[in-house]
């Protein structure tokens, strides 16, 4: 019951919007960086009320639009200034009528040298296991699959002559992307809408799809339970938290002088 209610009050607040000059953007994970744990995610809600004023929150998820809102309205977890959705192929921003709105200019950029349906033709003849329908997006095919899978679909595009980016994830995720997109081509154009650069964005992230936004960011979390399919990453300045899920996004962020010191959770 208390946690329903969280969800309802959290859905009646306004659409957070950022009340100074953005300096900084800290671009998360949702799946098993800011979820996984209930008492760091309270945690998490408590230091998004009171973080800095120039520092705007973004969620950054291989989920779709509606399903990463779902899964942050389970969790009672804050409504982001942004979203960076279907492993960044999608950006969405809160407009009039507390409503989210995608980016046409980000959504033209994509479109440039992306052929969808010649990209899933190429799939199709490998019989692919597909991942749900909600998924499958404009710039985004998704299957499950292994990194190994996911290096041959690579070739096979490569050979077919088409542009496009291969990501595998989770040890079962496939998601295939036009070349221009992927969390960190999102972030860096959010970045550069607002006379930012990669350098003032700050990456949480635990999986294969964070690997290209933790690697480019000006400073990276990694929480102790991140997946080993990012270990190439570490000893690359990015932090490595010994705290798990949003707890370890806290602590990096106390690295950072941007939270108080994580305690055990």
């Amino acid at each position: 019951a208390r946690r329903s209610v969280a969800i309802c009050r959290n859905l009646q607040r306004a659409a957070p919007l950022p009340r100074r000059a953005v300096r900084r953007i800290l671009a998360s994970d949702i799946d098993g960086t800011l979820t996984g744990c209930p008492v760091a995610a309270a945690r998490f809600v408590d230091w998004h009320a009171q973080r800095d004023d120039g520092l705007l929150f973004a969620v950054a998820t291989g989920r779709s639009v509606s399903q990463a809102r779902r899964v942050l309205a389970d969790w009672a977890l804050p409504r982001p200034d942004l979203f960076i959705t279907s492993v960044g192929s999608e950006i969405w921003r809160w407009g009039a009528g507390d409503r989210l709105h995608p980016c046409t200019d980000y959504a033209a950029l994509l479109d440039a040298d992306w052929d969808r349906d010649a990209v899933q033709a190429v799939l199709q003849a490998r019989t692919p296991v597909w991942q749900a329908g909600y998924e499958q997006r404009r710039w985004k095919l998704s299957l499950l699959g292994t990194a190994a899978q996911a290096a041959g679909i690579e070739r096979e595009l490569a050979r077919a002559g088409l542009a496009a980016r291969v990501i595998a994830s989770h040890g079962e995720f496939i998601d295939v992307l036009p070349q221009a997109a992927g969390k960190a081509a999102a972030l860096r154009f959010e970045a550069t809408r607002r006379g930012l650069d990669l350098r003032h964005c700050i990456a949480a992230g635990d999986s294969g799809n964070d690997a290209d936004m933790l690697a480019a960011s000006g400073a990276s979390i990694l929480p102790s339970n991140a997946y080993a399919e990012l270990a190439h990453l570490r000893g690359r300045g990015i932090y490595q938290s010994r705290y798990h899920h949003a707890a370890g996004v806290i602590d990096g962020l106390a690295q950072l002088g941007l939270a108080r010191q994580a305690q055990h959770a």
